[in-house]
């Protein structure tokens, strides 16, 4: 019995690790070396659709033959070009996405940092790709040794939505307004409230007569 029970727990575990590993979208990325055919360099994973939350995963590490191309590039101001598909798929689908973004910077200043940078990744929050920018980082822990694998650092944007206007709260001062007006039409008001401005004028022609009158 005690057997079975280990048993059904190490197939629970199992199909646990597999389902948390298929689940998810992910991006494919490719590189390419001047210019090079792209090759592909590896997997954005995200947890999510929305895509605000990234990593790297699945790197290719550069063969010798890539290396030295990349430092050749390098010394001819030459460009590294970087591209990954527009939509995030299902990592369980098998479906690839045949349109790209791209993005690039100089060979020259990717050796300069140990191939550390950051991929900056806009997306729509609806599982489409707007933009990418790629950055080499400077980095003072960096290795500087002879070995050549990229350290990514993935940085995702998403929009966010605005305030909103307060309508409702405008339109109700409006009313308001127009309810306070309307009452002060309504109420009655004195015969000087009404005719003051007839007044004033006939009360100061009036004083103005009488000052002339005593100088005379």
């Amino acid at each position: 019995m005690c057997n079975v029970f280990y048993l059904l727990v190490i197939v629970s575990c199992v199909w646990i690790r597999a389902t948390a590993h298929e689940s998810g979208y992910s991006l494919i990325v490719e590189h390419a070396f001047g210019e090079g055919e792209f090759q592909k360099r590896g997997e954005i994973l995200f947890s999510n659709l929305k895509g605000d939350e990234a990593s790297f995963k699945n790197p290719v590490q550069l063969s010798p033959s890539e290396v030295r191309e990349l430092e050749k590039i390098a010394k001819q101001d030459g460009m590294y070009k970087i591209r990954m598909s527009t939509k995030l798929q299902e990592v369980s689908s098998k479906t690839e996405d045949s349109s790209w973004v791209s993005t690039f910077t100089y060979a020259n200043q990717l050796l300069g940092t140990d191939l550390h940078h950051a991929l900056n990744i806009h997306t729509d929050g609806l599982g489409s790709i707007i933009s990418i920018s790629i950055v080499p980082v400077p980095c003072i822990d960096c290795r500087h040794d002879d070995t050549f694998d990229f350290d990514t650092n993935v940085i995702v944007t998403v929009p966010i939505q605005a305030q909103s206007p307060d309508t409702a709260g405008f339109l109700t001062k409006i009313e308001e307004e127009k309810r306070k007006k309307e009452k002060q039409a309504n109420e009655p008001q004195s015969f000087f409230g009404k005719y003051w401005m007839f007044i004033v004028p006939v009360v100061f022609f009036m004083m103005v007569s009488n000052a002339a009158q005593q100088q005379q």
